[in-house]
């Protein structure tokens, strides 16, 4: 096979013109990727973003389930901030129990990075602060004498690492929780 006879010069523009051609084709097929990553990305972020506010309603359900029990408990600890000898009556120890298990479970969701943790965080970090501080541990040592010291132990981890990181935890407001 011969190569066609082109008239002189002709296929140096030919030349210069499929290189161009060829240039411009990659440009494109950069441009094109560039532009797919991005979707992808923004895609990424609202499947982060779903799954967030999913993990914030579970969190939410589960709590919520105790919130009786934990206004309960604040009474308590109101209460026997003005008479430190004051016992828990049952009510109470039950109110402790069902709040226990709520954040034991929360704990394991969280050591395990299956639950947002910044929810868990900003929204019922200081109230487990509180809460623990101010009778659970008493009560959770209590009960251990009978269950044994493996129980309840996720929820005494949960506060081992909130309170690890109590600075960050919505460091521009009071808490509500303070004494005082």
């Amino acid at each position: 096979m011969t190569s066609p006879n082109f008239p002189p010069g002709l296929t140096d523009w030919m030349m210069v013109i499929s290189t161009t051609v060829a240039a411009v084709a990659a440009i494109a097929s950069v441009v094109v990727t560039n532009i797919a990553a991005r979707i992808q990305r923004i895609g990424l972020d609202y499947q982060a973003l779903t799954a967030n506010a999913g993990a914030d309603q579970f969190l939410v359900g589960i709590m919520e389930d105790a919130r009786t029990e934990r206004h309960l408990l604040d009474a308590f600890i109101k209460d026997r901030r003005s008479s430190p000898d004051l016992k828990p009556s049952d009510a109470v120890l039950e109110a402790a129990d069902k709040v226990c298990r709520r954040y034991d479970l929360i704990g394991y969701l969280y050591e395990r990075h299956s639950i947002y943790r910044t929810g868990v965080e900003q929204m019922y970090g200081r109230r487990w602060m509180h809460l623990y501080k101010d009778f659970l541990k008493e009560y959770i040592d209590n009960i251990r004498k009978d269950r044994g010291e493996g129980h309840f132990r996720r929820a005494e981890n949960l506060y081992v690492l909130i309170r690890d990181k109590e600075d960050e935890i919505v460091a521009d407001r009071p808490s509500p929780y303070a004494r005082g």
